[in-house]
């Protein structure tokens, strides 16, 4: 049983659960008219109205910067449960709340170009929700979206987007997915692990201490990560720096190769004769940590 709440029908500003999204006071209809003013003004009068009314209608909807649509949705939801969010121009925040509920507050600007919808399934509470903004593709750049969730730290997140930056922080236990087109990738604190893909933005990692699986084409991996005993993790891209920062105590196998660049790790690292490969091992090496890129630089630090 779906339980959802209606779009907002009034003017008023929302309540972000991220603090650098502003409050917004979205306008969602005109003042009234004057009945008896149309009721004896003129037909002229009439028709030149309606010309500014469709002109007006139409100026919003030619970009993605037309009046936003405003929805706020609550579904009840397991702690363990699978969030799923399908995006194309969007950007999109997901926050750690300590309830066993999903909350999404949602501006779509031109809303009518955006295939919009909520889907829980698995029973009450929904044991999966799915969460769908895509657009026509001959209307991507005359749509967009501002999406902000809180779910349970025991929920898995999957978003799959784009075009927009994507930032999931808070503690966690559940696994964070996230695949963008274009975009930047922010993950903030523990989950039990991580798994990041763009093409086009860096990846930053702040807090980490799962294992993480990183990659981008172009742009930049920066990461500060406490790797799990047992576990292997990999960062990869092809024009951009891998900067790792690893805790003092950590216990990490390391291997990293650059094909154009170069190399800067602390003594108890390696660097190969010709500059470009660097391996080591800190306190036993119990996790592995391997890193590949074509054009750019390996940093390693230890945290002080």
């Amino acid at each position: 049983m779906r339980r959802l709440s209606k779009a907002a029908a009034v003017t008023g500003a929302i309540r972000s659960p991220n603090p650098a999204l502003p409050l917004t006071r979205v306008p969602l209809m005109s003042k009234p008219c004057n009945k008896n003013r149309l009721k004896h003004g003129s037909t002229g009068l009439l028709l030149m109205s309606a010309m500014i009314a469709l002109s007006s209608i139409a100026a919003v909807c030619v970009t993605s910067g037309g009046i936003a649509t405003v929805r706020s949705d609550t579904v009840e939801i397991t702690n363990n449960a699978v969030i799923e969010i399908d995006a194309d121009i969007a950007t999109i925040n997901i926050t750690a709340i300590n309830i066993t509920q999903l909350e999404v507050e949602t501006r779509l600007f031109n809303a009518e170009r955006i295939n919009y919808f909520i889907a829980p399934t698995g029973g009450v509470p929904a044991t999966n929700v799915k969460i769908h903004a895509l657009i026509k593709k001959d209307l991507r750049l005359r749509a967009k979206a501002f999406i902000n969730i809180g779910a349970p730290p025991g929920a898995s997140v999957i978003v799959r987007s784009g075009l927009g930056n994507i930032t999931v922080f808070g503690v966690r236990t559940g696994t964070v997915t996230v695949f963008a087109e274009n975009g930047r990738i922010t993950v903030t604190g523990p989950a039990a692990s991580y798994d990041l893909e763009t093409t086009n933005g860096d990846i930053d990692g702040i807090g980490l201490t799962g294992p993480i699986r990183a990659k981008t084409r172009n742009g930049s991996i920066n990461v500060d990560v406490d790797l799990p005993p047992g576990s292997t993790s990999m960062m990869e891209t092809r024009n951009g720096d891998v900067n790792v920062t690893l805790p003092i105590e950590a216990s990490v196998d390391i291997f990293g190769a650059v094909k154009v660049g170069r190399i800067e790790a602390p003594e108890f690292a390696t660097i190969g004769a010709r500059g470009h490969e660097v391996e080591g091992v800190l306190h036993g090496g119990d996790a592995k940590l391997r890193m590949q890129l074509k054009n750019g630089t390996i940093r390693l630090k230890i945290a002080p």
